[in-house]
């Protein structure tokens, strides 16, 4: 094989990677802002229903439950505030890494070269 066929090749891996690279960081770009937009809908309408069910709620049984029912639904809504940043942190710990794939690709292309892979 040519010096100047295996450069090409070079070249050609290099551009291959790069455009692979390219395709994940708008990808996760596109995930970041698909699930951002979704969030934001989410706790908007989500917290209009429960602020509207707790004035129904309190307005209904105000003589019976009185002040102590606005605390009762603070607190609710205080768990469900701590439930879901629980949830959100747990789904950003699991997430793959930015540039798994590529650095797979690359391992792979150095053990066919029979370069000896370290940890990428």
């Amino acid at each position: 094989m040519s010096i100047k066929a295996l450069i090409g090749t070079f070249i050609e891996l290099v551009h291959t990677r790069g455009r692979l690279i390219a395709n994940e960081v708008e990808e996760e770009w596109l995930r970041f802002e698909r699930r951002m937009l979704l969030m934001f809908t989410l706790m908007l309408f989500s917290g209009l229903g429960l602020v509207f069910l707790a004035a129904f709620f309190i307005f209904l049984f105000w003589p019976i439950i009185g002040a102590y029912g606005i605390l009762c639904f603070a607190l609710c809504y205080a768990g469900i505030a701590v439930i879901a940043a629980l949830q959100i942190r747990k789904q950003l710990r699991e997430k793959p890494s930015l540039f798994s794939a590529s650095f797979e690709e690359l391992k792979k292309d150095s053990e066919a070269m029979g370069v000896p892979s370290g940890k990428t």
